[in-house]
């Protein structure tokens, strides 16, 4: 059974909950990913292109928020960074999963999963109804997500203390529907899986 090495930008407590989105998108992943977080953008960069030179046959993803629209250029964008060193082998684009524009873009996909986490003190009027989420801007995302919850009993949204609660409840297929780079790292992890 082959395992497949997910390095994410984010602390260890999104770890699980990575680990449980993604083994319920399609069963064959089961048991087979491995997140490893990377603290911030940079300390995941480094740490992906680390293992693929020192591991080269093991299968290795990079999952990243993409901080700006997909206009065609991410990966070149991102291999323009000063945290893109690579040694060899060189990673490929294919090696390199988004989150256009961030992580809690997932979250407006799947407003079912916010209702289920904040209850009825969530304001949906506040959330947008673009179901195409990854063309939502960053800051219109949190700032809607704030809004949402700010009446909240446990209050407004916090990446810290909120987030991993709502990943772990998000179903796959409506944040595939909403975000086609959530689909297109799904179709990739599976792809991997060999099955």
């Amino acid at each position: 059974m082959s395992q497949i090495r997910v390095y994410f930008e984010g602390n260890t407590g999104l770890k699980r909950p990575l680990q449980i989105f993604l083994e319920k998108a399609d069963p064959r992943l089961k048991a087979r990913i491995k997140p490893i977080p990377g603290r911030g953008r940079d300390d995941a960069v480094y740490d992906f292109l680390l293992s693929v030179s020192r591991d080269p046959n093991l299968n290795h993803v990079l999952l990243i928020d993409s901080e700006r629209p997909d206009d065609g250029y991410l990966f070149d964008k991102l291999t323009q960074e000063g945290s893109w060193r690579p040694r060899k082998p060189v990673p490929t684009e294919r090696q390199v999963g988004w989150m256009v524009q961030i992580m809690e873009a997932w979250f407006l996909a799947d407003q079912e999963a916010l209702h289920a986490y904040y209850g009825s003190d969530l304001q949906a009027n506040a959330l947008p109804p673009n179901p195409r989420v990854e063309a939502i801007p960053k800051a219109d995302v949190l700032r809607r997500l704030k809004a949402a919850t700010v009446r909240s009993t446990k209050g407004g949204y916090h990446k810290g203390a909120h987030a991993a609660r709502i990943l772990e409840r998000l179903d796959p297929s409506r944040v595939r529907k909403g975000a086609n780079h959530c689909d297109r790292l799904i179709a990739l992890l599976v792809q991997m899986t060999g099955e």
